[in-house]
């Protein structure tokens, strides 16, 4: 509780309308308090005061005209949405795909690019051998890849295992293991 509040005891309770005296006149005259500031009030006193909720009240719709508005204008949105969302998402979409196949085109680009830099790379500051084994390596992992486009799970330990153990499969395995004794041999004794 606030230290310059008033007790519940001593406290009065003032209302919106309150008689307050004027000052330069001697009779009573009605004065509306708002905000602490006094206005006379100058209506009649026989005219009819209204509850505004009556009045609200007495003009409101009933609820079957209010319903049957609101399913008319239901009826005109779900007919408006029908018509225009498919033919924006349409563009939307057909825009996004043209954004996609722009975006892969230089991807792919920059990726070749990238690869053919790597073996430049491995020729120039090795040899042939090194740059035979980056080709193998690149080769071995190209099934596996074809997996994961062909089936959309990209390969783990435990995946591994549900891929089909084929030819192919035992041919990329035995070169990625013997790539390595290779790579030694090529970088160290040739």
């Amino acid at each position: 509780m606030d230290t310059d509040s008033i007790n519940n005891k001593n406290r009065t309770v003032h209302h919106l309308v309150d008689e307050l005296k004027d000052e330069n006149d001697i009779t009573n005259q009605d004065v509306i308090v708002v905000d602490g500031r006094g206005y006379e009030d100058d209506s009649p006193i026989n005219e009819e005061v209204y509850n505004l909720v009556d009045v609200i009240d007495e003009h409101q719709l009933n609820n079957k005209q209010y319903e049957d508005i609101m399913q008319r204008v239901e009826k005109i949105v779900e007919n408006i949405t029908r018509k225009m969302v498919p033919e924006i998402a349409e563009r939307v979409i057909k825009e996004e795909i043209e954004k996609s196949k722009r975006a892969d085109k230089w991807l792919n680009l920059v990726a070749f690019l990238g690869i053919i830099g790597y073996l430049y790379a491995t020729f120039h500051f090795w040899n042939i051998g090194v740059t035979s084994i980056a080709l193998i390596l690149m080769f071995v992992r190209l099934p596996d890849l074809l997996w994961e486009i062909k089936t959309g799970k990209k390969v783990t330990r435990s995946v591994a295992q549900e891929m089909p153990k084929n030819v192919l499969y035992f041919i990329t395995t035995f070169l990625t293991f013997a790539a390595l004794p290779a790579l030694y041999y090529f970088l160290y004794h040739f």
